[in-house]
């Protein structure tokens, strides 16, 4: 009889062993990709210089509350069009920090450039991702030439 009444108590004590060993939250890892197209006799590239994903229960992005990726994608429309790497915070994100970058090569000969992020501004990262397609037309270039960043 104390043999069936150990065998509940030691399944118990497993079970409780599993939930203390099983970490409470996995961090998601989120998927970089920068895609460029370019019409016909002009190539754009894009880059990224930086991205920073940043603590959900921080309203700073610096020090212990931002992650800085480590490996980030770039594009060539004339070879890699389109690029992605994974990144993953040691914390649940809830932003990001982010500097993108977009050279466009006319096939006039001449070049322009162009860009997203930068100057310390913190972007929401809500649950569908973030994107947002970027030109060079500001400098001249062709506003049909794109590099378009997405993090989700």
């Amino acid at each position: 009889m104390a043999r069936m009444k150990s065998l509940p108590i030691a399944g118990l004590v497993i079970l409780g062993l599993m939930a203390v060993s099983k970490p409470a939250f996995a961090f998601k890892p989120y998927k970089i990709t920068l895609t460029c197209n370019a019409v016909s006799g002009d190539v754009i590239t894009g880059s990224v210089a930086y991205l920073t994903l940043c603590d959900a229960s921080s309203s700073s992005c610096s020090g212990s509350s931002g992650f800085a990726c480590p490996t980030l994608p770039s594009c060539d429309s004339s070879t890699t069009i389109s690029a992605t790497d994974t990144c993953t915070a040691p914390f649940k994100v809830g932003g990001f920090m982010v500097q993108v970058g977009a050279t466009d090569y006319l096939a006039n000969g001449s070049t322009a450039t162009g860009g997203f992020g930068g100057g310390g501004s913190i972007y929401p990262l809500p649950g569908k991702g973030y994107s947002v397609s970027i030109n060079t037309a500001s400098d001249g270039g062709n506003s049909n030439d794109t590099v378009q960043f997405e993090i989700k």
